[in-house]
């Protein structure tokens, strides 16, 4: 089975040519790699926070701000890059209140203080409606490179951080009022992706959430994924909440469209005690919550037994139900109770 949004950037792109320079074939990871004749590896990506802010997911211009610079970080991050800088695009409607611009801003400045980085230039126009993008460049020493794909069977499964908040999030503000007690503002592990790319076999960023992430691998390195730890010891305590305020599974804060920018990644056995060092010494913790499977399934530890689910089926729900939250959210609920997770 494959991603629907795959299949659409197959499709765009089946009349371009790809460089000769370019290291990684189409989806293979986060960043496009370009092979420099120094031996350096130039990593480029570019992304767009559009659907966020007129679907209101996005409502808060410092948030739409700080996520600009943050999404396109991200994708660094995934392949073990520096950042060089950011260019960005913003299309600004008429009316637009000063101090509405300013927040922006200000959100776009504080999230590349953060990081470490820089805006260096960009462009601005017009529009009927807020849109904003960014195009980050980051650099790759002589070395290891990682991508999405480089997966064998036995590679241990971590996340680099709690997962579903992206998710909770998403749901309280489409559908509790638009309105979210969950602090969202997530920052690309760039420290961490660089020592992922040291001593993992494949990394992919979970922007678009868990499953979606888990998919992308499957798809690429024709593996299945046991995973063991149960799923309320990885999720976000505030998701966790969240699901028991309302009687949500906590497995659908893991299902997407919308995510925490954590990094999904595989270690191979031999590996782990030297990763698990390096994390240690930034004073990382990294979570281990399975292993790849030569059988190409996925299989979840939930209620004390081990039990089979579609994942992309649930990645691609989303899309199946013409991006319509509530349909998307009455799909889960059908899953659930066929899988009883």
């Amino acid at each position: 089975m494959n991603l629907i949004e795959n299949k659409l950037i197959q499709k765009l792109t089946s009349q371009y040519k790809r460089s000769p320079s370019q290291v990684n074939s189409l989806l293979e990871s986060d960043a496009e790699l370009i092979q420099l004749l120094s031996g350096e590896i130039l990593a480029i990506t570019i992304d767009s926070i559009v659907e966020e802010v007129h679907t209101g997911l996005y409502d808060d211009p410092y948030l739409i701000g700080w996520m600009t610079v943050m999404v396109s970080l991200s994708d660094l991050s995934a392949v073990g890059a520096s950042p060089l800088g950011l260019v960005i695009s913003q299309n600004v409607p008429d009316g637009f209140s000063e101090n509405s611009l300013n927040q922006l801003q200000r959100g776009i400045q504080d999230a590349c203080e953060t990081s470490g980085t820089f805006i260096l230039g960009g462009d601005t126009n017009f529009a009927e409606k807020l849109q904003t993008s960014s195009a980050a460049v980051g650099m790759i020493p002589k070395g290891r490179v990682i991508s999405r794909k480089g997966i064998q069977t036995g590679d241990l499964l971590f996340v680099s951080g709690k997962m579903g908040l992206g998710g909770a999030f998403a749901f309280e503000k489409l559908f509790m009022g638009g309105n979210s007690d969950i602090i969202y503002q997530p920052k690309a592990r760039l420290k961490e992706g660089q020592i992922i790319k040291e001593f993992g076999s494949a990394c992919i960023d979970t922007s678009d959430a868990f499953f979606p992430a888990l998919c992308n691998l499957i798809e690429l390195n024709e593996v299945g994924f046991q995973i063991k730890t149960n799923l309320d010891d990885w999720i976000y305590p505030m998701a966790l909440a969240l699901g028991e305020k309302t009687d949500i599974p906590s497995w659908f804060f893991l299902a997407g469209p919308h995510g925490e920018f954590e990094l999904l990644f595989t270690v191979p056995k031999e590996n782990k005690e030297s990763f698990l060092k390096a994390a240690k010494a930034i004073n990382w913790n990294p979570i281990q919550i399975g292993k790849a499977t030569e059988e190409n399934k996925v299989w979840i530890h939930s209620n004390n037994e081990l039990i089979e689910i579609l994942p992309f089926t649930i990645s691609n729900l989303y899309t199946a139900c013409d991006s319509n939250p509530k349909q998307y959210f009455e799909s889960l609920q059908k899953l659930q109770r066929k899988w009883h997770l």
